[in-house]
């Protein structure tokens, strides 16, 4: 066992990170899917662009042509997120208040 000096100051723990709140949680959740969101499709323009070798034309009708895989593709990237956010909002059995 150690023996503490007086003049020595009393060891303290460190202090605990704040724990932010659900607001504070979706918002950065809400930020990472839209930083997501637009890098998948800056990398498609950036992809058909390179493909069509400057056509520009050429690059809008590809991007065009994929629009609708690419959109199903979006979907399911953030279908389980939604999932749980439609989830989390539902009453709970024993808070008959929100039955009414």
């Amino acid at each position: 066992m150690r023996k503490i000096d007086d003049d020595e100051p009393a060891p303290t723990s460190p202090t605990p990170a704040p724990v932010p709140t659900r607001p504070e949680r979706r918002a950065r959740s809400a930020a990472r899917a839209r930083a997501g969101t637009t890098l998948l499709i800056a990398r498609a323009v950036q992809e058909e662009a390179e493909r069509a070798g400057g056509d520009e034309e050429a690059a809008l009708q590809a991007l065009i042509k994929r629009a609708v895989p690419d959109v199903m593709h979006l979907l399911n990237e953030t279908r389980a997120q939604i999932l749980v956010d439609v989830l989390d909002h539902r009453p709970r059995l024993d808070d008959r208040s929100s039955w009414r």
